[in-house]
Parts: structure tokens; sequence; C-alpha cells
């Protein structure tokens, strides 16, 4: 059902690629952790990491945390929710703009449970050598 979604093809019969439903996608980079212990082990400003989603009409922002993950909803065109984000004196967000693509179905390997495997599979990556927040932004900056 949700690849139906995500592809045109059940609509138009054909079977080049489809867009996807948001075209747009960017993940931020913050210095904030609930975690005490990650503030020494991972590199200041990429300490997690979270996902926005969405069009010129809403967006959606998923945030892994520790003990939860926090989907919001806003009915605000993605890039000024974006933008709201980075001018916010908390947060100090740095954002990689992705260029979404369908992703076909591979078997994923499982790491531990952190903000960038959420982001990762999300996105649909599959590198087991990217497990750090700061890995995962150079890897998307390629």
């Amino acid at each position: 059902m949700i690849d139906a979604l995500l592809s045109r093809k059940w609509q138009s019969g054909d079977s080049g690629f489809s867009p996807l439903l948001f075209p747009y996608c960017y993940v931020g980079f913050v210095d904030r952790t609930e975690i005490r212990i990650l503030r020494f082990v991972l590199k200041r400003g990429f300490r997690h990491c979270f996902i926005i989603m969405g069009d010129e009409e809403r967006c959606i922002v998923i945030d892994p945390i520790s003990n939860r993950i926090d989907v919001s909803y806003f009915p605000l065109d993605v890039r000024v929710v974006r933008k709201m984000l980075m001018r916010s004196s908390s947060i100090g967000a740095t954002f990689v703009r992705i260029r979404r693509r369908y992703v076909p179905n591979v078997c994923v390997s499982s790491g531990i449970f952190t903000c960038v495997e959420v982001v990762k599979r999300i996105l649909g990556i599959s590198k087991f050598s990217v497990f750090t927040p700061f890995r995962l932004y150079k890897l998307l900056k390629k």
C-alpha cells in the first residue's frame, strides 16, 4: 500500500521513476543531547539529528529521541519551518537538503536504535559505517 502511494505506477501504468510525496527533505544536526556521556564522545554541533519532510503546504518533523520519536505536523511550508528552527537560539541547527529518491526493497543492516539509524532508515541509507551524526553529515554532503 505504501509503495503504491510513493510511486504513481498504479495511476499511470508506466514503469518509470515517479516523484515522492514530499519533494523537500532536510536533515538537521544540532548540539543538543539528553544523554550526558554523548557530550564527551560526539563532535560539537553534531550530537543529534532529525529530519524535516514536506512541501509548500505542510511539513512533518521527525525527531528521534532516546526514549521516543516525536513526530510533529505543521501546516506551513517546509522551508519556513526550517528557517524558524535555524533562527531558534536554543537549537542552532545545521541543515542538509536531501534529494529524495525511490529506494528499492533491500535488506538493511540493523544497528543500535539511535537518531542516526532512524534518519538512515527514512532515507533508505544502509551503510553500516555511518553511526554518528557527523559521519551522516559527511555522507550527505557528498
